[in-house]
């Protein structure tokens, strides 16, 4: 379909058409598996990162005095954009 919108738009405009394309838009609608997947994995990491920090301090990490997820956003690769209400 792209390389078919493609031949099209490049023909309307050869023939002096004014064509307009935007970037498209992508729905992901079953987030929480993935969502929960990331988290976990997460987690793993900030207790490695906690136990590193302790150990270079000689220090031993104990359990967990307080979590916060964050903000969880998906953007387009390499994007650096944000936005404190998920709209990118």
């Amino acid at each position: 379909m792209a390389k078919r919108l493609e031949k099209e738009s490049t023909e309307l405009i050869r023939q002096g058409i004014g064509f307009r394309s935007y970037d498209p838009s992508y729905f992901f609608t079953n987030l929480e598996e993935p969502k929960l997947e990331l988290l976990e994995k997460a987690s793993v990491n900030s207790k490695l990162r906690a136990e590193r920090l302790a150990q270079s301090a000689e220090n031993k990490i104990t359990g967990i005095v307080s979590a916060s997820q964050g903000i969880f956003q998906i953007t387009k690769p390499t994007s650096t954009e944000t936005s404190s209400w998920g709209d990118v």
